[in-house]
């Protein structure tokens, strides 16, 4: 099944579509539940995010997956497997909605420290600098 999803998402944007509606209608919970399975990460949230991002479909399905999987993202980043989707997500949203991520993920920056993987992602999401000030965490994003 993944496999086959990694696939389908995998052909040209716009044949892409149909795949990425049906994995876009599940609900939050059932992709935060996708994002810390191993294969279901790599095949599936790794094929939206490895996608032209910058090109609809794929931009407007990054945007949906934030906004379906705000508020799990702190427990996601804590995750063995759901912190490489964290990243991944990051690096693929517009600069604009980083800084919701950010935003999230800040709030929640004691509990994210206190393990390995929660430390990768607020290195790699900007957590710190975007505590320090709107300032710092531009010049981080700019760089």
């Amino acid at each position: 099944g993944a496999h086959a999803v990694r696939a389908l998402l995998g052909f040209v944007p716009r044949l892409a579509g149909g795949a990425l509606n049906g994995v876009l209608g599940h609900t939050g919970e059932e992709l935060a539940a996708l994002a810390r399975d191993p294969l279901g990460s790599r095949c599936v949230i790794d094929g939206i995010l490895d996608g032209p991002v910058a090109e609809p479909p794929f931009s407007s399905a990054t945007s949906t997956l934030f906004d379906k999987l705000q508020g799990r993202l702190a427990p996601l980043a804590a995750d063995r497997v759901g912190h490489h989707a964290v990243k991944k997500l990051f690096g693929a949203l517009p600069p604009a909605r980083r800084a919701e991520l950010t935003q999230e993920l800040a709030a929640a920056s004691h509990r994210l420290e206190g393990c390995a993987m929660g430390r990768a992602v607020v290195e790699a999401c900007l957590v710190r600098e975007y505590l320090e000030g709107e300032s710092a965490y531009h010049a981080a994003v700019g760089r």
